[in-house]
């Protein structure tokens, strides 16, 4: 077994904090800092982060496949997460930068400029720091370890990142473009050390590079993905569940400010859910060991559906405490959601290749590109929707149709992907017998034949 430090798997986990940090704030605050600072029109906010998303997408196979290429003296991913980790902060700062003399017109180009060049230093360091988890560790428990600690960092991210700017922001108005641009500054700096870290410190395993000689262009891996059945399931799962907390993440601040208005509270709530999902992880864990991982993240997935139905019922009149209380309940949902939609994955990858190829950056990158164009597509979607049912940024009182439009967006719409997330679930084929697969280098035990048919990806199952 390659066993890792525990110093090590803390530092590669600290990668999600930098990833974490950024992702969170703008999913959470881009949309209405574009609308309610910058002063542009919903509809085309939500056309400028469509295009950011749709770029970043798109380029995420085209990394995968160079850094599976690359051939370097410190490794196949090291040189793009260490050299890529300036570019990747300082362009995420610039994204919160608000010129005080430009107009409309400058304001309609800059953007989405900005947006694109940073989701590219985003995917020049993203894709090979998540292929890296193969190259440290063929163990599998190992490798459960190493997203266990990601996961850790994520949330501590997004807690973070939802609470610190709007508590020293206040209210995203044209007056605090300022302080929006010291927060860019800061958390820009921070999520560069993380990967200067990694990049320097984490050394890559020379035998795995040397198992990797088949090379495949981008059209070819998405046929192989085509026919591993398990991780098409948890490819569902994880995409409906995180298309969820897109949708929430972005619509959450622009509900508490103008369906509840209570925006000086903004930080209180958002900081319910990112506690208790953070406090939640040891019982997920807990309770996945008892039973198994697909029925925990139903159990956990229902769960947050449940209170999201719940939240979104409340108006201006509903009690603070009973607001937070209900917030913190969904966070324990959500705790489930990071943990299990992502550590389903890899058994999925396994359960899949029972002739052991080891295609873990090819299947990452496909997790990445889907969920990134869909979730991208889906905020355009909201956001076009808000522009278009009459919202006014930083106005009293929405209109009617405004209002209706939020409400149904945080209700509905995510019961909506919860319940796929749920089905696909329900459907996913893998269970605690079947993990242990041939596959799994030495950990097997388990014959070929034992695993259930729905888990084998031979051709005789093409349909």
């Amino acid at each position: 077994m390659n066993e890792l430090s525990r110093s090590k798997r803390w530092l590669y986990g600290s990668g999600d904090l930098s990833f974490s940090l950024a992702n969170t704030s703008i999913g959470a605050y881009l949309a209405i800092y574009l609308t309610d600072v910058v002063g542009i029109h919903a509809s085309f906010a939500a056309i400028i982060i469509l295009l950011g998303g749709v770029w970043d997408a798109f380029t995420d196979p085209l990394m995968g496949v160079l850094s599976d290429r690359t051939k370097t003296g410190m490794g196949r991913r090291r040189p793009y997460i260490l050299f890529g980790a300036i570019p990747y902060g300082l362009l995420y700062a610039l994204i919160w930068w608000r010129p005080e003399w430009a107009g409309q017109g400058f304001n309609n180009l800059f953007y989405p400029i900005v947006l694109i060049l940073f989701q590219s230093a985003s995917t020049l360091v993203n894709m090979p720091f998540l292929a890296l988890t193969p190259e440290l560790t063929a163990d599998y428990d190992e490798r459960n370890s190493l997203t266990s600690n990601r996961m850790i960092f994520s949330i501590i991210g997004s807690l973070l990142a939802f609470t610190i700017p709007i508590m020293i922001i206040g209210e995203f108005i044209p007056a605090n473009g300022a302080k929006v641009w010291i927060i860019g500054i800061v958390t820009g700096l921070i999520s560069i050390l993380p990967f200067v870290l990694i990049g320097s410190l984490i050394k890559e395993n020379p035998r795995r590079r040397k198992e990797h000689g088949i090379h495949l262009n981008v059209f070819a891996s998405f046929k192989i993905v085509k026919k591993n059945r398990a991780f098409l399931w948890a490819l569902g799962l994880f995409l409906f569940s995180w298309l969820a907390i897109e949708v929430v993440q972005a619509l959450l601040i622009y509900f508490i400010k103008y369906r509840l208005q209570m925006p000086q509270n903004s930080d209180v709530i958002m900081a319910a859910v990112f506690v208790s999902a953070l406090i939640s992880l040891p019982f997920w864990d807990l309770l996945s060991r008892k039973s198994d991982k697909r029925k925990s993240f139903i159990f956990g997935t229902s769960f947050w559906l449940l209170m999201q139905i719940v939240l979104v019922l409340f108006r201006p009149e509903t009690p603070l405490p009973l607001i937070i209380t209900v917030a913190a309940l969904a966070g324990v949902g959500v705790g489930a959601v990071h943990v299990f939609s992502w550590s389903m994955i890899p058994d999925s990858i396994d359960a899949g290749d029972p002739e052991g190829m080891s295609q873990e950056g090819l299947y990452y990158s496909v997790v990445s590109f889907a969920r990134k164009l869909a979730s991208k597509g889906t905020v355009f979607l909201v956001l076009f929707i808000l522009g278009q049912s009459g919202y006014e940024a930083n106005a009293a009182i929405q209109i009617q149709s405004a209002d209706n439009a939020l409400g149904f967006m945080m209700g509905p719409l995510p019961t909506l992907l919860l319940g796929i997330a749920i089905f696909s679930a329900y459907k996913y084929p893998v269970r605690r017998e079947t993990i242990r697969l041939p596959s799994l280098k030495g950990a097997s035990g388990v014959k070929p034949e034992a695993v259930p048919e729905p888990v084998r990806t031979s051709e005789s199952e093409e349909e």
